[in-house]
This record gives C-alpha cells, sequence and structure tokens, in this order.
C-alpha cells in the first residue's frame, strides 16, 4: 500500500503505522473515491481504514496477534463496515458480503473516479467448503473433505467473485475505464498440494522460493490492455502505488522515498524500462514463521542473498543448491556482482 520497501515503513507484525501515505491516501488526493473491502488484520481502532486513505471499508480482523478481533471471515461472518460491526449475519456466506459492498461502491461511484482495494479473505486457511461445494453429496459431511478439496472450492469461488465485479463493470457500462489488476501476497499453504500437468507443487507459503514469493499478476483494462500479451518484466509490491498514480496522473512528492517503480507503460503494451532486479526484505518480528531477518535481491533468472548464497531460479527453483564462488560461470559471476550492488545499497538500513 505504501510504495516503500518494508525496513522503510515496517514496525511489526501485522502493523501499519496510520502515519504513512497509502495508495488510498494518493488515490483519494487526486479526487478518487475510495474503498477498501476484504481483510485488514493491520492494528488500530475500527476506523483505522479510514486514516489509511479509505472512504468507505467493509472488512475481517481488526488488530493483530492476542488483541486482533477476529471472528469468521466464511459462514457467519464477523464484519465492520464504516467503524461498525454488521448485524444479522447468520447464515451469510463473507466473500459475498465483501463483493457486494464493493459493487455497491462501484454502482454508487460510476460516474466518477473511484479506487477499489480488495484483499479478499479467500483462499486461506481455514479451508473451508463454500456455498457452492457439494458437502451434502451421497451423505460426505465437511469434515470428511480433504483441505485440497476445500481450497479447490475456495479458487473457484474467487473466480466467481471476480466474475462478479466484471459483470457490474460491464452492466454499468465502464469497463473500458476501469483498470482492473489481479495478484497475490505469497505463495500457497504447504499443507496444499496442486499439480501442474504430471509434476506435483508443494505450497511455499512463508518461505523465501518461487513456491512462496513468486506469483501471478494479471492486469484487464478492456481496449487497453494488449490482449493475451505475456510480459516478462519484473514486478514487485512497492509498484503498485507508483503504478496507479501514473494511471490516475497524480503527482508523487519526491519528500517521501517511493522504491517501487511504475509498469503503467507496460499495461499500454509499451517497451519502457522495466527492473533490472527487484529486492525484498523480511523481518518476521515473532509472527511465527521465524525471527530471522532475511534479503535477497533477485532478477528473473538469479537471486542473491545478503548471506552471500546465490541461487540459479530457472534451474534450481526451490534453491536446494547454490552456486558456488569458486565454480561459478562468467553468466553466475556477473549476476553475482549486480545483484550484490543492488543490496549493498540497503545494507546501511536499520529497522
Amino acid at each position: 500500500m505504501t510504495g516503500q520497501y518494508n525496513f522503510r515503513n515496517y514496525t511489526g507484525w501485522g502493523t501499519l503505522d496510520l502515519h504513512q501515505r497509502t495508495f488510498g491516501d494518493v488515490m483519494k488526493k487526486g479526487g478518487y473515491a475510495t474503498c477498501l473491502s476484504g481483510k485488514w488484520q493491520l492494528k488500530g481502532d475500527l476506523n483505522a481504514p479510514q486514516k489509511a486513505g479509505f472512504d468507505e471499508y467493509c472488512f475481517w480482523n481488526i488488530g493483530s496477534g492476542f488483541a486482533a478481533i477476529k471472528g469468521s471471515r466464511y459462514a457467519n461472518p464477523t464484519i465492520y463496515q464504516n467503524g461498525k460491526k454488521l448485524k444479522n449475519l447468520e447464515n451469510k456466506y463473507g466473500p459475498d458480503v465483501f463483493c457486494e459492498f464493493a459493487t455497491r461502491f462501484i454502482t454508487k461511484h460510476r460516474n466518477d473516479p473511484f479506487f477499489v482495494y480488495y484483499p479478499m479473505v479467500l483462499p486461506h486457511r481455514p479451508f473451508r467448503p463454500t456455498p457452492d461445494s457439494l458437502i451434502n453429496s451421497e451423505n460426505t459431511g465437511a469434515s470428511e473433505r480433504s483441505s485440497n478439496q476445500n481450497f479447490a472450492d475456495m479458487v473457484a469461488y474467487v473466480d466467481k467473485i471476480v466474475g462478479c465485479i466484471v459483470d457490474k463493470l460491464d452492466t454499468l457500462g465502464i469497463r473500458e475505464n476501469t483498470l482492473i489488476l489481479f495478484t497475490t501476497d505469497n505463495g500457497t499453504h504447504e499443507q496444499i498440494v496442486s499439480k501442474l500437468g504430471k509434476v506435483s507443487i508443494r505450497g511455499g507459503k512463508g518461505q523465501t522460493t518461487d513456491a512462496g514469493t513468486r506469483v501471478p499478476l494479471i492486469a484487464n483494462w478492456k481496449g487497453h490492455t494488449p490482449e493475451g500479451m505475456i510480459s516478462n518484466d519484473l514486478v514487485d509490491f512497492t509498484d503498485f502505488l507508483p503504478t496507479v498514480a501514473e494511471l490516475g496522473d497524480i503527482p508523487l512528492s519526491t519528500v517521501i522515498p517511493i522504491d517501487g517503480v511504475s509498469f503503467f507503460p507496460q499495461l499500454l503494451g509499451k517497451q519502457e524500462n522495466p527492473r533490472e532486479w527487484v529486492f525484498c526484505s523480511f523481518n518476521p518480528k515473532k509472527s511465527g514463521y521465524s525471527n530471522k531477518e532475511i534479503r535477497f535481491a533477485r532478477d528473473q533468472r538469479w537471486k542473491l542473498y545478503d548471506s552471500g548464497q546465490l541461487f540459479d531460479i530457472k534451474n534450481d527453483p526451490l534453491e536446494s543448491h547454490p552456486v558456488s564462488k569458486n565454480n561459478q560461470t562468467p553468466k553466475a559471476t556477473s549476476a553475482r556482482q549486480k545483484l550484490q550492488k543492488a543490496l549493498a545499497s540497503y545494507q546501511h538500513v536499520e529497522y
């Protein structure tokens, strides 16, 4: 949301410093109506999204750790909307509530510039049947369904929700004026095993391999994004704020550092100056995964950790065999030098 790497703005697990500028703030300043619907899971009070730049908001999970107010995000959900707890949600399904809120907001602002941030609660543990799951078929109860079965149903429901939003844009006649960006924040949970052809792939959430950090990014702006185009340019989450700012023709302050690089030209099919590398800093701070700080820089093929380990990701995606400094090719040597410069540019920054 901030366009910055974590070493600049990260104060703790599940925490957003509300003095930080978000893309909600930026778009609101640019004249856009702003909305957040879905998962919050950041510290603050019931109006925290408003303080982060969102005019209207409907969310699950305020706070973090033992102080979090959670409840169910799926069946019979616990949801807060514009500072108040929603009532009469028995027999409701959380993802439907969030989708309906987002589409109402879109309808309300169909004649105005609007920006919707929709961090879905799907498909996250606990893996539960959706309203479309055939859980009563042949007397099979939910408890007998595997995580993979429920996960597959959840992914299908994600697709259904995206379809509802796209249909709403079509019905309102504003599809050609609306850019849709779809991505996810990390790899699949480790208990989920997916198939790619004959290859079984175990999820890598919480790990820094491609199975945990490399995810799809799908962009659609009818009549503007080239149909069927696939780009191999590097993008990371810091790039979203400058991209939506460029879309809205909103100038960014030079006082606050922006680490992201706009990929707006690529959305139009233009050949601009793509990133040569991306940087990642992960400092869990008692998140439950680890307490070890990890930093790396990578391009499409090579990945260098600040420990000095270099991996050829193209041929070793799960990082089983680090490339030895004493036995590396000229390409590996060149990659190490380039990525070491990237790491060095951030090595003196303290959390």
